[in-house]
Parts: structure tokens; C-alpha cells; sequence
């Protein structure tokens, strides 16, 4: 077993999320007589902290209550992650290959704790990981996430995989190895720094054993 921290986003990396963010968003903007927004324009939002999906239905929901749209879009994601989510094809293959080879996995995710913990809960892949450490806060971003993570499992080498610009800048600003997921929902451009860049999951394990050892 290599002492070594592999440091997951959930969304876009380990969750498909458009399976339950899209309808969510565009189910809440149908029954409240919104125009529906395209399935596009709400991938862009996926990675990204819940405020700044809250910010944009604030500016087009006209005169709807935005926080009463934001509670209700929140309420169809959960119950759409425990029926019908799923993670990318396998996740639970590359989870278990590493949990067997590496010392600590964890999950640094944008999203809120009760989201994240519904998705790795119902997904059944809770045992993998060491630590799960989620956005609470305004203040809270990727890299002081992942220094966080680091001091506290005390593991100084390793690998952050996401797939947005800021899972890249918190592997750089932590001296780890970053690793894109390139069937994500981030744009080429974003993982343009990245070690590596896996374009399905199945490919992660050997992509992650050639980073550390270069």
C-alpha cells in the first residue's frame, strides 16, 4: 500500500449530477411557469457553489420567491439522487482498486453537507473514503478544503482529481499531483494544467501511478 492521499470532487468526477440537477432546475422553473432553462446553461453551474445558481434564478425568476425556487429545486435533487442517481460507469471499480492500494481517500466537494452525504449515502460508497469535507460556508473554497484535508490525515503526497479549474488550483496550491476528469462537466481549457486528464473513470488508477511517479 503506497502512503499516498487521493483527494475526489463528487459532482462531474465521481456523481453524475446532471442526472438530478437538470430535471430539478428545470421541473421547479416549469411548475412555477418560468421559462425553462436549457440543460447547457445549468451544467455550467454544476461544480460551482450553490450560491451562484441561487444568485442567477434570483435575477430570472421575475417576481417568484428565488429562495422558495432554490428550497424547492433542493428538495427535487435530493429525491431524485436517492431514485434515480448514478455514479459515472466505473466508479465503483476505480474506488475499490484504490481504497486497496492507497492509505486515505477523501471527498472535497462544493456542494452542501446534506447533498453530498444524500449522494454517497445512497451510491453505497461512504466505507471508501476517510474523510468527506463539504462547502459550508461563503468563506470555504477548493484549496483551503484540500489543506485542510492534508493536515488533517497528516499525508503529504498525493493526488486531487476533479474536474473544474479550481480542483486543479487546489492540488497546485497544496504541492499535489492534479488530475483532470476530462468526461466531466469543466470545459478542456479548465483542466488545461492538470498532471493528467482522464477522459473516462476507468482510467484514474493507472493515470494516478504514473503522476506520482513523475
Amino acid at each position: 500500500m503506497r502512503s499516498a492521499l487521493l483527494i475526489f470532487d463528487l459532482d462531474g468526477t465521481l456523481f453524475q449530477a446532471e442526472s438530478v440537477t437538470v430535471p430539478a432546475v428545470q421541473d421547479t422553473f416549469l411548475d412555477a411557469g418560468l421559462e425553462v432553462p436549457r440543460t447547457e446553461l445549468i451544467l455550467d453551474f454544476i461544480g460551482s457553489p450553490m450560491s451562484e445558481l441561487a444568485l442567477w434564478v434570483q435575477s430570472v425568476c421575475g417576481d417568484r420567491d428565488a429562495d422558495e425556487l432554490m428550497r424547492l429545486i433542493d428538495a427535487k435533487e435530493m429525491a431524485l439522487a436517492k431514485s434515480i442517481g448514478q455514479l459515472f460507469p466505473k466508479v465503483i471499480d476505480v474506488l475499490e482498486s484504490l481504497h486497496r492500494d492507497y492509505e486515505a481517500l477523501a471527498i472535497c466537494a462544493n456542494g452542501e453537507p446534506e447533498y453530498a452525504g444524500t449522494i454517497i449515502d445512497s451510491q453505497g460508497i461512504c466505507h471508501f473514503f476517510d474523510v468527506v469535507r463539504c462547502r459550508v460556508n461563503e468563506q470555504d473554497n477548493k484549496p483551503a478544503m484540500v489543506a485542510e484535508i492534508i493536515g488533517n490525515l497528516g499525508l503529504n503526497e498525493g493526488v486531487v482529481t476533479g474536474d473544474r479549474r479550481e480542483d486543479v488550483e487546489a492540488a497546485k496550491r497544496n504541492s499535489f499531483r492534479a488530475m483532470g476528469a476530462g468526461y466531466g462537466y469543466g470545459s478542456e481549457d479548465e483542466l488545461k494544467d492538470a498532471d493528467a486528464v482522464a477522459h473516462a473513470a476507468s482510467e484514474i488508477p493507472d493515470l494516478i501511478a504514473q503522476v506520482l511517479d513523475s
